[in-house]
């Protein structure tokens, strides 16, 4: 899923590049292209779109949590020996 968000993403920057290609055409002399224009920004607006749609409805799917009863590791910075973290604030 991560990989088709991505695509999705980079699509809307794709699509966006097209429309900002239709309205460049008439700052260097070539005409505007109203149809790169239109269609560029109609694409970009929809792949990000259901892009973060896609990302927001999978989001506990791209995050990584820690079980509590795995071992504690001495060298993380909040499993100081004495029972505070490195900051010097208590549990």
């Amino acid at each position: 899923m991560r990989l088709f968000i991505t695509t999705l993403s980079m699509g809307s920057v794709i699509a966006f590049g097209y429309a900002l290609a239709g309205y460049g055409g008439a700052l260097f002399g070539g005409g505007m292209r109203t149809d790169y224009i239109v269609l560029g920004l109609a694409f970009g607006f929809g792949l990000g779109g259901l892009a973060l749609w896609l990302w927001y409805r999978h989001r506990d799917e791209f995050f990584i949590y820690e079980d509590e009863d795995e071992d504690e590791d001495e060298d993380h910075p909040t499993n100081a020996p004495d029972g505070t973290d490195r900051t010097g604030r208590g549990e």
